[in-house]
This record gives structure tokens, C-alpha cells and sequence, in this order.
């Protein structure tokens, strides 16, 4: 049989990866981040601009870990004037929370079939969710608090991973993910990664991976080794994106 050249995508190499701890420190989602455990998590920036991928005008850090049952987001975004921005209140859940100042997550478990979760909380606490574009009939448990002082706001997440994926979360999985902030009522957004349009561009995204990188490479190795020259194109496109994620 013919050899297959395996390649990297190109759009792989051009977004990040972050390797997400796990954690069994207790956190109580109360808007502060200021338990032990938060020291531990990763540190994503959010400093582009997601409509343009030029620098953000609003600039913000996401701190993300897990205990395996929960996901913890905390977004801490600089804002001048914080404590005294205007925020809109809704009476329907799903509501247009991001003309708030508010932070949105997107998580792909299945980083091939590009099926995402989101998750957008404003600094009133007003959630906005969707599964694959189903913004109404997805509406799990979540839990958000915020803090907001004269130079800043913080937003702290605890996000179910049942809500997110049917798999249990072990160390070596690889997830992609997407965050960003919204700021001047969704006119000036900022992100993780540009996606040139909506937020909802999933290829776009970057790769979570959890634990280490050590986790990684043993958890697909034997993914890897199955796929040979033989294996159809798809197949061997998504072992190279595993690997690329990996390795980077």
C-alpha cells in the first residue's frame, strides 16, 4: 500500500495549549480566588482582541483548575471604574448577560467532533449556557460569584463536568477551550485566541490538556501506535492533532 505522509494541520500550531492541575484543595465560589489551590492553576492570558487578534483594549487573566468533579474558572480582568459600571439585570435566564462586562467559557471534551459547552456569567451573577447552539433546553447547574474593586473585577466559576462531558475527567485528557471577556456591552471583546467572528469558532479555541504532559503522552500513546498507514485520513489527521497538542 501507498504511504500516507503524516502532516500537522496548519491551523493546529496556531493556538495554545495549557496544561490544567488538578486540585483537592477546597474553593468556595464567593468572587475572591483566595484559597491555596487557586496558586496552583494555570494561568491563560486573555490579551487579544477576539474580533481582530490585534491587542485587547480590556485585558484579563483566567486562572483554571479541577477536582475531577468540577471545572473552577476565575477570570480577573483589569477595568478601571469596576466598582461603579453599570449592569444590566434580566428577568429571563439566557438573556443577553455579555451587554454586562462578563466572562464566557467554552469547553470541546471531543476536541474531533468540535461539540462544545458554553458558559457566560455577567458580574450579576445572570447566566447565559448552550449546547451546540441550543440555548434554551441547556441549562445545567453552575455556580458563579464576582468581586469588583475600583481597578478591577473578578468572576469565579464552578462548572459541573458532567455538564460538559459524559467521560469521566482523568488525568491525560485532552479537551480544547475557549474564554473571553466581554467589555463596552460586546463591542470590545477580548480572548484566549482571536476567532475572527463568533466566539463559537471551536477550531479556533486552544487545547486543555490536564495534569501534565506526562499524563498526556501516556494516555494517547497507544491511541498513537493503533494508527498506521492503512487507517483512513481522518483518523490519522486527529492522531497528529493529539500529538501536536502534546508536544507543544
Amino acid at each position: 500500500a501507498e504511504k500516507v505522509e503524516l502532516s500537522v494541520p496548519a491551523t493546529v500550531s496556531k493556538v495554545p495549549v495549557a496544561a490544567v492541575p488538578f486540585t483537592d484543595g477546597a474553593v468556595t465560589i464567593d468572587g475572591k480566588c483566595d484559597e491555596k489551590a487557586w496558586a496552583n492553576a494555570a494561568v491563560l492570558p486573555v490579551k487579544v482582541n477576539s474580533f481582530t487578534g490585534k491587542k485587547a483594549d480590556h485585558p484579563a487573566v483566567v486562572k483554571i483548575m479541577t477536582d475531577r468533579k468540577n471545572i473552577y474558572v476565575a477570570m480577573i480582568a483589569d477595568a478601571p471604574g469596576a466598582d461603579k459600571l453599570p449592569i444590566r439585570k434580566y428577568e429571563m435566564h439566557d438573556s443577553k448577560v455579555w451587554n454586562n462586562d462578563s466572562m464566557e467559557c467554552f469547553f470541546t471534551p471531543d476536541i474531533y467532533a468540535n461539540e462544545y459547552r458554553l458558559f457566560t456569567s455577567d458580574l450579576a451573577g445572570q447566566h447565559f449556557d448552550g449546547e451546540n447552539g441550543d440555548y434554551h433546553g441547556f441549562n445545567p447547574v453552575w455556580k458563579t460569584a464576582s468581586n469588583r474593586t475600583d481597578k478591577s473585577w473578578t468572576i469565579e466559576a464552578a462548572i459541573p463536568v458532567d455538564a460538559i462531558s459524559r467521560e469521566k475527567l482523568a488525568a491525560g485528557v485532552i479537551w480544547r477551550g475557549g474564554f473571553f471577556r466581554y467589555a463596552e456591552r460586546a463591542h470590545n471583546n477580548s480572548g484566549w485566541t482571536a476567532t475572527m467572528g463568533s466566539h463559537n469558532s471551536v477550531t479556533r479555541h486552544g487545547y486543555l490538556f490536564f495534569g501534565t504532559l506526562g499524563d498526556v503522552l501516556d494516555k494517547q500513546s497507544d491511541f498513537i501506535k493503533s494508527v498506521n498507514d492503512k487507517s483512513s485520513a481522518d483518523l490519522i489527521k486527529l492522531a497528529m492533532i493529539r500529538v501536536d497538542a502534546a508536544l507543544r
